[in-house]
């Protein structure tokens, strides 16, 4: 199980059978998909409250979990394919895991991968054609922060970075929300650095001889 599933506790194996959308082009059923998840995973709560000790109860906690990980498991099961594809250069995983990025879905460990889809997506060489939606992603995540996965934006902005870009997240700074200023500027500042960083490696002894580890 992918580290972004785990440390979720599901009712014991007994009597248990074992998305922000932009443009047409980018639509699919990820926000759907993540959306009986979290259905589900909020009636596997309700059923965990009702427990009363009675043999029903405890049937109804068992099946509420048995369909969640069920769902659970099938909604991340094509993410870890997609991970490896990303980080191998594929164009088709890229895409995919831009998909999941623009629907922006929310449920139980959506967060996470989310994360690791950017970060992957910061490490390889991009498609022309991601470039326009993995932009709005990261302008996104300044509109809507989440100061976890700031961190991870500004990873992904460091590989979209241009003048232009550069302009999109400035005008947060300048004219955003309170809030969205102090998301574009820790943003901007980790692109910023990562670009420097990169830079001076790529221009190091060791990279241009290939002697670096």
């Amino acid at each position: 199980m992918p580290g972004w599933m785990r440390d979720r506790h599901f009712a014991p194996p007994r009597s248990v059978r074992t998305l922000f959308v932009m443009t047409e082009r980018w639509e699919s059923g990820v926000k759907a998909r993540a959306a009986e998840v979290e259905s589900l995973d909020e009636a596997l709560d309700r059923a965990y409250a009702a427990r009363d000790g009675s043999a029903a109860a405890n049937t109804a906690w068992a099946e509420a979990a048995a369909a969640f990980r069920s769902a659970l498991d099938a909604f991340y099961a094509p993410y870890d394919e997609v991970l490896g594809g990303v980080r191998a250069g594929q164009s088709g995983a890229i895409e995919q895991a831009t998909k999941y990025l623009v629907a922006d879905p929310w449920c139980f460990r959506s967060g996470y991968l989310k994360a690791e889809l950017m970060h992957a997506l910061a490490n390889t060489s991009l498609p022309k054609g991601v470039i326009t939606p993995l932009r709005e992603v990261v302008l996104h995540r300044i509109a809507h922060p989440q100061p976890r996965l700031l961190r991870y934006a500004a990873q992904l902005a460091a590989n979209l970075w241009d003048q232009d870009f550069e302009a999109q997240i400035t005008r947060f700074e300048v004219e955003g929300s309170a809030q969205e200023r102090q998301a574009a500027a820790r943003l901007a500042a980790g692109a910023r650095q990562r670009i420097r960083s990169l830079a001076g490696h790529a221009s190091s002894p060791e990279s241009r001889t290939g002697t670096d580890q």
